[in-house]
């Protein structure tokens, strides 16, 4: 109670006989038990040794020699030791515990946060890394169709100077023949005068280019390490 409550408490004629005492000094209210051992007597004394109540009769029984205290005393002194306990725990334990908590609660809201967060940029640096390989097959395949359609050009210009060519044989070839089907000696004897040797034009060469893809290293660790690493960072106040 506060001040004020004090005195009009104990203007009341009732209370007359009351002390008004701290709260941490006041003293239990008991009511003494009859002893299980011994129900004609009360138990108003504590065992030093063992611990708990217990009557006149059996300090000279099954606690003989073990020394008593005066219970009231006992349960007094102890009352005060869980008094100050309590108001420990309920001034400064639980409220630095309540305080812990609060920050736990805010550690674990910017964990997930940054979960999310660090989720995101993964995934953006992922795109990024697509769009890289996207633009380099990109430029690798109208690399490939430029240089293809030249080389394919030049093929097939060199099969038509091969394929000319083979035509020219066939001709000359024709000719040969007729000229020994004759039956005419002179006319004969004529073109082997005038054509004593076949001549014809050298085979083309046939083109042997080839494109070819140079394949680059393609390493897992490469690409880890450029796309970044994660690490857990541990740290406490």
């Amino acid at each position: 109670m506060c001040g004020k409550c004090k005195e009009e408490h104990l203007r009341n004629p009732n209370n007359a006989k009351h002390e008004v005492c701290g709260y941490k000094d006041r003293k239990m209210t008991f009511t003494f038990k009859p002893c299980k051992l011994h129900p004609i007597h009360q138990m108003v004394l504590c065992c030093k040794r063992c611990q708990i109540p217990i009557c006149a009769i059996c300090t000279t029984k099954d606690h003989d020699g073990h020394g008593f205290l005066d219970l009231e005393e006992v349960c007094t002194k102890n009352f005060r030791v869980r008094f100050e306990q309590i108001r420990k725990i309920r001034d400064n334990d639980l409220p630095q515990s309540r305080l812990h908590l609060q920050e736990a609660k805010e550690t674990t809201k910017e964990t997930k946060q940054n979960v999310d967060r660090l989720r995101s940029v993964m995934i953006e640096k992922a795109a990024r890394i697509k769009e890289m390989v996207d633009s380099v097959l990109s430029e690798s395949l109208t690399e490939l169709q430029t240089s293809g359609v030249s080389l394919v050009k030049e093929m097939e210009k060199q099969e038509k100077e091969i394929e000319k060519h083979v035509t020219q044989v066939e001709t000359v070839l024709e000719e040969r023949k007729l000229s020994m089907v004759s039956e005419n000696f002179e006319d004969f004897l004529s073109d082997i005068r005038t054509n004593p040797n076949m001549s014809l034009d050298p085979i083309p060469p046939v083109p042997r280019a080839m494109l070819i893809f140079s394949d680059g290293p393609l390493s897992r660790d490469v690409i880890r390490k450029q796309f970044g690493y994660l690490r857990k960072q541990t740290y406490c106040d």
